[in-house]
């Protein structure tokens, strides 16, 4: 694991990073499945509604991440991420003030705001997360980079989303990657692999394997995207720590052949 992550143990273990640190506007973090109510296949920190969990219990997930790291769960926008290429930007309006999951925008993978005092989220299994600040406009970003997402370009769609909606220059951005599915866990039929092929070129970020099958470099691709939208080397800081590897910490849809809870990407502008 890069050394500017570290994990952070109160309540519950959490995913930190020391560059994000540095900023005390911000509360954020990436979960693990440790610290929740969750049990069987999602134990313990399961934060979707979409497994094999109550309800009840998934509230009270998202109560604790959120008090761990300071804020309040009516803070959260919750949205039906969809593996596309959409970015949605919000406002204190998106809120769940209470409602919950009951009613989400959905298509959307990236979400933006500017809006002090909201949460945003980004869900993963295995899938790629990034969270976004930029520090002089002080506007934040969660993006989901699935691997159909990330074949569509939504890490460039959700930089220059940001360009465009808020005026942020890219190269003032930080982005920090959390754990994900690391390239010798990623192997994939070809079905899938001509996607990549098609989007970036055979050979560039895949390896053809003995039995026919490619392992795909996620990692690389992800940022290789943040360098193509303007962001400079040293704001990047990626996990570099696999899901599907480490049982102990993460969930891993691909390990547990879809039976498994899901974790958060999370950041939040502090009111002033």
């Amino acid at each position: 694991m890069n050394p500017d992550f570290y994990f952070e143990q109160k309540d519950l273990k959490l995913l930190k990073n020391k560059r994000l640190d540095a900023f005390s506007e911000l509360a954020y973090c990436f979960t693990t499945r440790h610290g929740g109510v969750s049990t069987g296949e999602c134990d313990s920190l399961n934060l979707s509604w979409k497994r094999r969990d109550s309800v009840e219990n998934v509230k009270e997930n998202h109560t604790r991440m959120a008090h761990a790291i300071g804020v309040e769960p009516e803070s959260i926008v919750f949205v039906q991420l969809t593996h596309s290429d959409r970015v949605l930007c919000v406002d204190e309006s998106y809120r769940n003030n209470g409602s919950w999951w009951d009613t989400v925008p959905v298509g959307y993978d990236a979400v933006i705001t500017k809006s002090r005092g909201t949460t945003l989220l980004a869900r993963t299994a295995d899938c790629g997360t990034v969270l976004l600040y930029d520090p002089i406009l002080k506007v934040i970003a969660a993006v989901h980079s699935g691997w159909k997402g990330t074949v569509k370009g939504i890490i460039c769609n959700t930089v220059a989303k940001m360009t465009e909606q808020y005026g942020c220059d890219p190269s003032s951005i930080l982005a920090v990657c959390g754990p994900s599915i690391c390239k010798d866990c990623f192997k994939v039929h070809m079905d899938c692999a001509s996607q990549f092929f098609e989007a970036f070129g055979e050979g560039k970020y895949d390896t053809k394997l003995p039995d026919g099958r490619y392992s795909i470099d996620m990692w690389r691709i992800m940022e290789d995207q943040l360098l193509q939208s303007g962001i400079i080397p040293e704001n990047i800081s990626m996990a570099r720590d696999c899901t599907c590897c480490d049982e102990e910490n993460y969930f891993s849809h691909r390990r547990g052949r879809g039976k498994s809870g899901i974790m958060l990407a999370v950041i939040h502008l502090k009111d002033e």
